[in-house]
């Protein structure tokens, strides 16, 4: 089988076992066996069919070329056992990569929209415009198999710049989160350690903040806290890797949300004041209770 076609794209499938081709506005073209009956006559007949088509995807499996998938958990954490310097070289080289990718990508896209054969023009050499052209006008002035013809030429046109800019938009972004997890494990080394200090200004007032329960509440109020630190880091990190947000935003948010906290108990632990005292709440509330009971009945008298 012989196939002919105006455009088409290739790609993988997610497991990397086949190849799908797609291909548009072609024919194809296919020897036919011959009858016994022609066999046996002494003239030779060779019969062949040829289909035409819009649109004909192929599927091709790569199994006997050898290509096999390897096991991504034997490099999954391989960006954790880089040191800073090796990190902030391998995010630079991977910078450059996006980077090269992306005016690769506007060249093509200008070679294959705009003209095959640029000139270099300035703005003052080229005349100006001094009428205005009606496209509508040019199609009537072709056959209705050429304007059929215009019209396929232009979808499988569009067809292929969408399957181009797709492809170009999915590398590109692979690149970035590759690029990401490197820039979230180097700031982790950093926040992490923070981390350690923020904690240490949030359980160390604890003891004394909390009079009550001896040694275990001041123990799960950390608990709770951890958790807190714990959930937020998680998320900020995963919209780091999304791409959501900044990696500097993410991976430092949970320590920069709980940092005057604890400064805001360490001071409280030095002033001797009773933050986490639930006696001091409850008579501010019998206070207030009886503060709006006598506003209520004064507003009620007149």
């Amino acid at each position: 089988v012989v196939t002919v076609a105006d455009s088409g794209y290739m790609h993988l499938t997610e497991n990397e076992k086949f190849m799908v081709v797609t291909l548009y506005s072609g024919y194809s073209y296919e020897e036919m066996l011959e009858s016994r009956a022609v066999r046996r006559s002494n003239s030779r007949k060779f019969p062949s069919r040829r289909n035409k088509f819009e649109e004909q995807v192929v599927l091709l499996e790569l199994e006997g070329f050898g290509f096999e998938r390897s096991n991504e958990d034997l490099f999954k954490s391989s960006f954790h056992a880089l040191n800073l310097q090796q990190l902030s070289r391998v995010q630079d080289s991977l910078a450059d990569e996006i980077s090269k990718r992306h005016q690769a990508a506007k060249q093509m896209w200008v070679r294959s929209t705009v003209t095959q054969n640029p000139f270099s023009l300035t703005r003052d050499s080229m005349a100006k415009v001094t009428f205005t052209l009606n496209t509508d006008s040019l199609m009537p002035t072709f056959s209705e198999k050429q304007q059929h013809g215009i019209i396929e030429r232009a979808l499988s046109n569009a067809r292929s710049a969408k399957n181009s800019v797709a492809f170009t938009a999915s590398d590109i972004k692979s690149r970035s989160k590759h690029k990401v997890r490197h820039t979230i494990e180097w700031h982790r080394k950093f926040a992490l350690s923070f981390a350690c200090f923020v904690f240490f200004f949030i359980g160390a007032p604890l003891g004394a903040i909390i009079r009550k329960g001896g040694l275990g509440m001041p123990v799960v109020v950390s608990v709770l806290f951890f958790v807190v630190y714990y959930v937020i880091s998680l998320s900020g990190e995963k919209f780091a890797r999304e791409l959501m947000w900044d990696p500097h935003v993410g991976m430092w948010v949970s320590s920069f949300i709980l940092l005057p906290l604890g400064v805001f108990l360490s001071y409280k632990a030095t002033t001797d004041s009773v933050v986490m005292n639930a006696d001091f709440y409850i008579q501010a509330v019998k206070k207030f209770v009886v503060f709006h009971g006598k506003v209520k009945s004064y507003f009620k008298r007149k």
